[in-house]
């Protein structure tokens, strides 16, 4: 047996993290423009912050204090990233999909 052929990943995307991330910033981005309490400069930093720590759950108690949001504003920016399929809510908090 081929191990390797067994164990090797095939990759059939052409997007690349970054693509990905960049993508899905742009749809909540536009989306969220005419709400004037999330910047794309908050966006960006939950973005970053999940892209640096894939595994990172948060409840939204947890969110809003680790970025300094009200809860309005967190709640928004997390599921608008629900909403374009970057994050899901698991009974555990918000995680990367």
């Amino acid at each position: 047996m081929n191990w390797s052929r067994s164990f090797a990943r095939q990759d059939t995307s052409t997007h690349t993290p970054a693509t990905r991330r960049e993508e899905i910033a742009d749809k909540a981005a536009a989306e969220l423009r005419e709400d004037e309490a999330v910047s794309e400069a908050r966006l960006a930093l939950v973005l970053d912050e999940y892209e640096e720590m894939p595994g990172l759950s948060l409840s939204l108690e947890q969110a809003q204090r680790l970025w300094h949001l009200d809860g309005d504003t967190c709640r928004r920016i997390l599921d608008k990233l629900v909403a374009v399929g970057y994050l899901r809510l698991s009974p555990y908090g918000y995680v990367r999909v």
